[in-house]
């Protein structure tokens, strides 16, 4: 009983002192803006900016290994103005890497990368988009995550 109350205190002091804490979520390694970037009257280039923190990386569409990791990609609510032309691009300095846990090597990207889709748009209002993608570090990859983005045209 006594060795039941220790463990108890054990984990409950530990539950106060920040880097013991079991519960503690990772901070937000990615950082993210977007712009419509007009190309003429009706052509843009839809683009979310993502800073990625030192020593985090994001994972592209194509992120290779052994298919457990979760591919970069982007879906827009339907929008009567506008038609999406060609696969999602990006834009950043691949990096192969080895990952614990996956078979093979995968492509990352650290420091930056843009995501860019071509758009044929007609008219004023909001694109409205959803990317989802995967992120981590060296010890530990994130869950995936789906973010919602709002594109103004003017």
């Amino acid at each position: 009983m006594a060795n039941i109350l220790k463990v108890a205190v054990l984990l409950l002091a530990g539950s106060f002192i920040p880097g013991l804490s079991f519960g503690q979520e990772a901070k937000e390694p990615l950082r993210w803006t977007v712009e419509a970037k007009k190309k003429n009257d009706t052509q843009y280039e839809l683009i979310i900016h993502c800073l990625v923190a030192k020593g985090w990386h994001i994972f592209g569409a194509h992120p290779g290994g052994d298919g457990t990791i979760t591919p970069t990609s982007i879906s827009f609510t339907k929008n009567i103005n506008a038609n999406y032309t060609g696969p999602l691009k990006e834009n950043g300095k691949t990096v192969a890497k080895a990952v614990e846990g996956v078979k093979g090597n995968v492509n990352v990207y650290e420091g930056r990368v843009d995501f860019v889709q071509q758009a044929t748009i007609t008219g004023k209002g909001k694109i409205f988009a959803t990317l989802t993608y995967q992120a981590g570090n060296e010890k530990l990859s994130l869950p995936k995550k789906a973010r919602d983005f709002v594109f103004e045209i003017q």
